[in-house]
């Protein structure tokens, strides 16, 4: 398995399946979703197309799962999106890019490389010269920095990513107390390396 593939089976299983985006679902923003796809804000996604023509069918959405079609043009999304454009390919510690596609996925490849330049920045113990410019775009100079740390940095810097995500959750619960129904699956991806080990 490459990362990516190892990366995309721990994300998914935070990203449930198929919702309408009412009732008991209704505080997702996202409104109508697959598998954390929101149609809000991917309309245009190619696969919408597939899940309307399964929508006719009596056994909808179960036989979301068994389309090869649907399930290829998932993957391929979060590879495109999540993984190809913050370039976690050439990121070394497989860790790292696990957490950095996590972040992406949940909240957007610009706060996931934001992150990461911020933790790393964290650890330059001072040295100004060393930190990186927070754009939040992960480019040569940002992938270059990241691939000299050394095995117990890059474990420090997967814990900042860690301590990051966590602040953004509590920030959105402390702003707006209806998404307090995500409170738990927000703590299960802080846990996310750890789980299926």
């Amino acid at each position: 398995m490459t990362d990516f593939d190892i990366a995309y089976t721990k994300v998914m299983g935070h990203e449930g399946g198929y919702h309408a985006g009412t009732g008991a679902n209704a505080a997702d923003r996202g409104g109508e979703t697959y598998k954390g796809v929101a149609r809000r804000y991917f309309p245009n996604w190619y696969a919408w197309k597939i899940i309307d023509e399964l929508k006719k069918e009596s056994n909808f959405p179960r036989n979301l799962q068994q389309n090869s079609h649907l399930q290829r043009a998932v993957k391929d999304f979060y590879e495109e999106y999540f993984w190809e454009t913050n370039k976690l390919s050439s990121l070394r510690f497989s860790e790292v890019k696990t957490k950095l596609f996590d972040i992406g996925v949940n909240m957007g490849t610009k706060t996931a490389a934001t992150f990461l330049q911020r933790g790393f920045n964290y650890l330059c113990r001072g040295n100004v010269a060393s930190k990186l410019k927070v754009d939040g775009l992960i480019g040569g100079i940002t992938i270059s920095r990241i691939n000299q740390l050394n095995n117990n940095d890059a474990r420090h810097l997967y814990n900042l990513l860690n301590i990051q995500q966590g602040r953004h959750y509590l920030n959105i619960l402390d702003r707006d107390s209806s998404q307090e129904a995500f409170t738990r699956g927000w703590i299960d991806r802080l846990n996310l390396i750890s789980q299926s080990k």
